[in-house]
């Protein structure tokens, strides 16, 4: 028998099988890798941005000489008859679910104990996803939800609460991604950033393994 002309292979049909499949399996891939690094990317954004914002608000303040907050609402009626001024008139807060969360930058017109307040900027982030919720502590002032600061460097409210104000960024319970973020404002106006991994009911911070002694 002449072994050398009994050839064998696949198929163009089998081939073309094997190529849908492959192609299919990478993209199934694909998809769930780069919707968890997008949802990663929101909650560190968001994170950041809370950070920054809540430094700004509380410069700004200490420079300019009245209270500065930021509220963590979405302005849905803007009162622009001052054209130096524009205000929010009715406010609509964050509800667990929802997939954006609003920032609104506002000026006061006093050092202490404003009663108009005027947009400085406003963002919109995106959380990426609606298995993750922005949950902020009991003592957080609302209507809206704020944290403000007063000219002194303090928060506005620090002689009547002097607990730590905080801003979780978490994920629902068996999520597939464990990445949250928290920030936490003292009475004495002192920022804490953490972008870390949820056990379940703290965020915590991702630390850097301890560097190997050198020689």
């Amino acid at each position: 028998m002449d072994y050398l002309n009994q050839k064998k292979g696949f198929s163009l049909i089998e081939l073309l099988v094997v190529v849908s499949v492959t192609g299919l399996v990478l993209l199934m891939g694909a998809t769930y890798f780069s919707g968890d690094v997008a949802l990663r990317r929101s909650v560190d954004e968001i994170t950041n941005s809370v950070g920054t914002s809540l430094n700004l608000a509380k410069m700004h303040s200490s420079r300019q000489g009245v209270e500065y907050r930021l509220v963590f609402a979405n302005c849905t009626s803007v009162d622009s008859t001052d054209p130096d001024c524009d205000r929010c008139n009715s406010y609509t807060d964050y509800t667990s679910g929802d997939e954006t969360v609003n920032l609104i930058l506002e000026r006061g017109d006093s050092n202490v104990g404003s009663s108009n307040w005027c947009m400085q900027n406003t963002q919109t982030k995106k959380l990426g996803s609606t298995n993750s919720n922005i949950a902020m502590s009991a003592n957080v002032a609302t209507g809206p939800l704020t944290i403000s600061f007063s000219p002194s460097g303090m928060r506005s409210d620090f002689r009547a609460d002097a607990n730590v104000e905080t801003l979780t960024i978490f994920p629902d319970a068996g999520a597939k991604v464990d990445k949250c973020g928290e920030v936490g404002v003292t009475a004495a106006a002192g920022l804490r950033v953490i972008v870390g991994r949820w056990d379940g009911t703290n965020c915590n911070a991702i630390l850097d393994p301890t560097p190997t002694p050198g020689p």
